[in-house]
């Protein structure tokens, strides 16, 4: 399965990542499928509303590739559903070697995008980052360091044949604001990205507490 992480401005009164395999192989494969999200509110950004959404989809069939949007219903808008742009996502195969790519110290300023466009290029099933990704070096007040980090991971980590690379990774010094921190520290990673989903299939609204607990 793959873990579909998004965010919103507005909360989502319900939220839903539907897709279908990018190249139908029949007439079952044309008829999209859903699966349910979980979201909860980013507490600590004050200055703006943002909600955190992710979505485990799980039965996929290994090494293909599928077309996805995530949709969710919204209170304000008068169309009510919302939908995002459609995007590609390739699942691991199981009968041949992985390709990936591995580094660390990302700097959006500096020569990471260009380095993120050479990794793509290669067509990896995963990107691997071992911390110091967005710097925000633990203050909740630098949000838009990973949003500056995800637009650019956005367009540029994305390979030839037009599939999103999967993000894998973890926390480092620059996420936590200090050496030998704990996890309660770091104000955005954990919460950003969901690495399992052992929660309700049914789609519920949860605190940044409970992403913590567990």
């Amino acid at each position: 399965g793959m873990i579909v992480n998004f965010q919103t401005a507005e909360k989502p009164m319900d939220a839903r990542v539907v897709y279908k395999p990018r190249y139908a192989a029949g007439v079952a494969d044309k008829i999209a499928s859903s699966a349910p999200c979980h979201w909860f509110h980013m507490d600590n950004i004050h200055e703006v509303q943002r909600y955190v959404g992710w979505c485990h989809v799980t039965g996929l069939t290994p090494d293909t590739e599928y077309v996805f949007e995530v949709e969710y219903e919204s209170a304000s808008e008068e169309q009510n559903i919302i939908s995002s742009t459609t995007g590609v996502l390739a699942t691991m195969p199981t009968d041949k070697p992985l390709r990936f790519v591995i580094g660390g110290d990302y700097e959006s300023a500096g020569d990471g995008p260009v380095l993120l466009q050479v990794a793509a290029a290669q067509s990896p099933h995963f990107i691997a980052i071992g911390g110091d990704v967005a710097y925000d070096n633990g203050y909740c007040a630098c949000y838009r360091r990973w949003d500056d980090w995800f637009d650019i991971w956005t367009k540029a980590a994305v390979t030839p044949a037009g599939v999103m690379i999967p993000f894998v990774g973890t926390y480092g010094n620059h996420e936590a604001g200090g050496w030998g921190m704990r996890r309660s520290n770091v104000p955005f990673y954990t919460y950003y990205f969901a690495q399992s989903s052992p929660y309700s299939s049914t789609p519920v609204e949860r605190t940044q507490a409970d992403v913590m607990a567990e």
